[in-house]
């Protein structure tokens, strides 16, 4: 039966000064300042993080006309779609250059190909609008953490918040654009329908488990509209029950601003919607709140179903209706 895993590390303490190692140099010491600061904002006092809002790069979630329209203006959603575009430029050469150069060094690739995940994440996030609150302790790598899946949103959501490797359906691959970012950022790209596949990309995933890296999986297999969890597909969790690793979980959900489109409409992209002109509604929005509640502790299990059965009872105790 799945059990209790092995509790969070403790965070860092909120009320001692940030400083960096005695042995840092300069850009180290900046460094250290500077994950040890984002850390504190994540953790907050008693694992628990104040909701704060991410300010837009060219415009914030804030914004107001005055006659209470909850739509962008035209070069407010322009200046969204370039910010978006620059972000994603920038990072998909960053991680391809980083990843070719450490390629026959697998853990630093690995933490470097985290590092600009992150980065991303917050970028697409801060350009989205979006006001994020978080609840719970982040996992720290190596992990493998499960969640629901409601939209595209999710993927630079979670990301800019623990970074890690997702594991998707293989069709994205051929994707324009969208196949050569997944590619070099080394996303685990399965065909679910083959038993061959599963082990191949069970055999990735451990190998970047064991090298340091975390491996982000959507329990559900496909999106929903956020008014309940689907159920779980338990194939991919063979991996944590061979290697005994403890799973972790969280769950996602959306609210939109008063006057705006249902955030189960506007940023939910389930059933057989064309991704166009679902993402055309989504940029109407000025902005949306984002809550990420973190599981108390991870679980672990010897059978992977009892173990998908454990994580969605245990997701299901902290789910957040979408609405």
């Amino acid at each position: 039966m799945p059990t209790v895993g092995r509790p969070p590390r403790p965070r860092p303490n909120p009320g001692r000064p940030l400083q960096a190692s005695a042995a840092a140099g300069p850009s180290q010491a900046r460094k250290q300042v500077a994950d040890e600061f984002f850390s504190r904002q994540l953790a907050g006092h008693g694992g628990y993080t104040p909701r704060r809002a991410a300010s837009g790069l060219l415009f914030t979630s804030r914004i107001r006309s005055a006659d209470g329209n909850s739509e962008r203006p035209f070069l407010v959603k322009a200046s969204g779609l370039l910010a978006v575009a620059l972000a994603t430029g920038r990072d998909y050469l960053s991680v391809s250059l980083g990843s070719w150069r450490r390629r026959h060094r697998p853990t630093q690739r690995i933490a470097h190909q985290d590092r600009i995940m992150r980065r991303w994440g917050a970028s697409l996030c801060r350009a989205f609008g979006l006001e994020l609150t978080v609840q719970g302790n982040l996992p720290e790598p190596p992990f493998f953490l499960v969640t629901n899946h409601l939209s595209y949103v999710d993927i630079p959501l979670l990301g800019s918040l623990v970074g890690g490797t997702f594991v998707a359906k293989a069709d994205l691959g051929a994707w324009p654009v969208v196949g050569s970012i997944c590619r070099a950022s080394d996303t685990l790209l399965i065909d679910r329908g083959t038993k061959r596949d599963l082990l191949r990309i069970g055999a990735l995933a451990e190998e970047r488990l064991n090298h340091g890296g975390g491996i982000i999986l959507f329990g559900e297999g496909t999106t929903g509209d956020g008014s309940e969890l689907l159920p779980f597909k338990a194939s991919l969790l063979e991996v944590a029950v061979r290697a005994g690793y403890p799973v972790h979980y969280a769950t996602l959900a959306y609210r939109t601003p008063p006057g705006a489109q249902r955030a189960r409409d506007a940023i939910c992209w389930y059933g057989d919607e064309e991704l166009a002109p679902h993402f055309k509604r989504f940029q109407r929005l000025r902005g949306f709140e984002a809550t990420v509640t973190f599981g108390d502790q991870p679980l672990v299990g010897e059978d992977r179903k009892q173990l998908a059965a454990a994580l969605r009872q245990a997701m299901a105790r902290q789910f957040v209706v979408t609405d």
